[in-house]
This record gives C-alpha cells, structure tokens and sequence, in this order.
C-alpha cells in the first residue's frame, strides 16, 4: 500500500497527516512551532517527532515511512 504524509509545519504549531490514496486519513499529531525561523536544530527533532507520532497513530511502523 502506498502511504502520503503532508505536514504543515508553521510558526505556532506543526501537524501531520497520514493518508492513503483519495485522502483517507489513517494518523494525524500535532507538536509545537516548526517553522524554518526557529533554526535547524530546534526545527528538525520536531519535524521527526510529529511524523514518527502520526505513523504510530495510524498503526503502522517507521519503517512504513519508506513507502511514503
């Protein structure tokens, strides 16, 4: 099965989505600001925390994020 994430990663809060084809939603989560302003340090442990969450939410493993 073929898995879409989109990810809104904004000033006051970042939120992601996992879908499957037509936009079922299967997981979502949401973290605190992940917009390029806070720097890449800050910026990128959220990115992965709030992907890693909305794969868990959807049931399925980080490994199904190569399919994604």
């Amino acid at each position: 099965m073929n898995y879409f994430l989109g990810v809104d990663a904004g000033g006051s809060h970042c939120r992601a989505r996992v879908t499957v084809k037509y936009g079922h939603v299967l997981g979502a989560a949401s973290r605190g600001a992940a917009n390029a302003r806070i720097g890449l340090e800050k910026l990128t442990p959220t990115l992965l925390a709030v992907v890693e969450e909305a794969f868990s939410t959807a049931g399925l493993s980080t490994a199904a994020m190569a399919e994604t």
